[in-house]
């Protein structure tokens, strides 16, 4: 077991890991949506989905990572029954809504680079409007089903966590395990296998088009390589943030993850999941000159 004064010290370590995640996810999410509310050059078809992304991002940073760290910097669970599966279901709508909305960026990319002759019939400001819309209420009345199922969220004041689903019955596990297969499982592999193409395509063309690349020009146009790079981060980044969260809960399931483990389930489960909640932010700034312009604007009050 861990000494306690070694607990104290992590305890406020890791409650003050949860606040600066929660100030970073706030505050750049809500300068990546004034900034798509401020410029209209900003908004585009594929930064409809951004958009999509940082209000999923700017939700969590508001209505669980306030909890999450409270619950940490206290050592235990603040919130009862029915306010802990609310919390819950936000988490799973907003997660699952950011993965859906990654594979439709990564399809988005797909067609714009790998059948740039279907992309306007496919894609509109208002197609992607409604695209991001749609993946949201499919999200949320998934998400909020699952009590009518028999899955919900242990709660326990032990755990600060509440990050693990109990099972009713047989019937509840098949649809949890049916959910997380549309919602997680087959987005990534949508992913993976636009990924594969957009590259492939890109680097036949490349080929192809060596001399003019050699003069500095892309068969793409500068901007939308811009794009592709920079969606291209995005969803890597994205992925890299989920995936601890989903090998702990598989090895948690297999039963092989030592007892004390369990004490770092807020960093093991819900630090990653929250990083990827500040990441987007400062990818735009960074790789996108429009977006990093409209920041220092909004911060100079200008």
């Amino acid at each position: 077991s861990v000494p306690a004064s070694r607990r104290a010290v992590f305890i406020v370590v890791e409650s003050f890991m949860f606040l600066v995640l929660n100030i970073a996810a706030f505050v750049g999410n809500l300068l990546v949506c004034l900034a798509f509310y401020r410029n209209p050059a900003l908004r585009t078809i594929t930064n409809n989905f951004i958009f999509s992304l940082a209000i999923t991002d700017l939700l969590t940073s508001v209505t669980i990572m306030p909890v999450v760290g409270i619950s940490s910097l206290l050592n235990k669970w603040i919130a009862g029954e029915t306010i802990s599966q609310i919390i819950f279901c936000c988490l799973a709508t907003t997660t699952e809504t950011s993965t859906l909305t990654v594979m439709m960026l990564a399809i988005n990319r797909y067609f714009r680079v790998v059948r740039p002759e279907l992309y306007a019939n496919l894609y509109s400001k208002k197609s992607s409007a409604l695209m991001s819309i749609a993946a949201w209420i499919v999200v949320f009345l998934v998400a909020a089903s699952f009590p009518v199922f028999g899955a919900r969220y242990k709660i326990s004041s032990s755990n600060h966590t509440i990050d693990q689903l109990n099972f009713s019955s047989r019937t509840s596990f098949i649809y949890a395990v049916t959910a997380v297969s549309l919602l997680i499982v087959v987005p990534l592999l949508v992913v993976a296998l636009c990924y594969v193409r957009i590259y492939k395509t890109i680097r036949q063309h490349n080929t192809a088009a060596a001399p003019s690349i050699q003069e500095g020009n892309s068969p793409y146009g500068v901007e939308e390589a811009k794009i592709t790079r920079l969606i291209t981060v995005v969803v890597v980044s994205f992925y890299l943030c989920l995936s601890p969260r989903y090998i702990v809960y598989i090895l948690d399931s297999l039963k092989v993850l030592p007892s004390d483990v369990s004490k770092y389930n807020a960093l093991l489960r819900l630090f990653p999941v929250f990083m990827s909640n500040v990441s987007n932010p400062i990818i735009y700034g960074i790789m996108n000159q429009s977006y990093r312009s409209e920041f220092v604007n909004i911060v100079r009050c200008r």
